[in-house]
């Protein structure tokens, strides 16, 4: 390839028909080499992200299926040896790849309190305009004060408070609200591909004397394989820690949380 699309001068992505990928490379030549040997991908353009790329594939690609959430250093332990794509990406010097998913936007216009009009006043009126809320989002919000949570990402947790669809979620508040958020006597066990217990958000929680790996034969349950996330995104949703500025909360997040890596 003799040169790249700017972002600048982007085609609008076509979601229907092809998936989209940010690549890490190790370098131009690898991404030039790929390129070569893979008429299936497509080039996008260059990132501003060092060694990025943006590349797609046709959705009826059947490279697409064995992906997986290729996103490791260490080669030796993420390695399969019965998937070929998998080694195919490893050979090219590919060192991670995350998908790109069509972004939906949706329009929410704040809305003024009744308590909250303007006011002659221009500085009660510069006041009101920090108070002003989408209404849909006075759930979360309160939540929010009565428990006293900073995790960046828990007003996206719609399975515990969806402001989109009310009602549609676990009904866990009146829980929280009334105390009940597990114990430290509460041990929830899991068997799945294993849990990252150094997580930020599950290292308080993690209840290393329920645990075992099976596969491996040791105490701890330490995922090993490149798409080995399962487990620990189903701890998360159990057990994340509340309060700790990470990620979200657990629906539970004051229990413990074991695993069983078995896969």
């Amino acid at each position: 390839m003799s040169s790249f699309i700017h972002p600048s001068h982007l085609h609008k992505r076509d979601y229907e028909t092809n998936s989209y990928y940010a690549i890490k490379f190790k370098s131009e030549n690898s991404l030039n080499n790929f390129l070569n040997s893979h008429p299936n991908w497509n080039y996008q353009y260059k990132s501003n992200i060092a060694n990025y790329h943006v590349l797609s594939l046709l959705n009826n690609d059947e490279s697409i299926q064995n992906l997986g959430n290729y996103n490791s250093d260490n080669y030796n332990l993420m390695k399969r040896s019965n998937n070929p794509v998998f080694d195919d990406l490893i050979n090219n010097d590919i060192l991670s790849i995350q998908a790109l998913p069509k972004k939906v936007l949706e329009r929410r216009a704040p809305i003024r309190f009744e308590n909250e009009r303007d006011n002659d006043d221009d500085n009660n009126d510069n006041n009101n305009k920090d108070k002003l809320m989408d209404s849909s989002q006075l759930k979360t919000k309160e939540a929010i004060d009565k428990l006293n949570i900073n995790d960046p990402i828990f007003n996206e947790q719609w399975h515990l408070i969806n402001t989109e669809f009310p009602g549609h979620d676990i009904n866990v508040l009146p829980l929280w609200y009334n105390g009940y958020a597990g114990s430290n006597d509460t041990v929830v066990a899991i068997v799945d591909d294993g849990l990252d217990y150094e997580s930020k958000d599950l290292q308080k929680n993690f209840y290393p004397e329920g645990s075992w790996d099976f596969n491996d034969k040791r105490p701890l349950p330490k995922p090993s394989l490149f798409d080995d996330y399962h487990g620990t995104r189903c701890a998360a949703v159990i057990a994340a820690e509340k309060g700790n500025g990470v990620c979200g909360v657990g629906a539970a997040y004051d229990s413990r949380v074991a695993d069983g890596r078995s896969r």
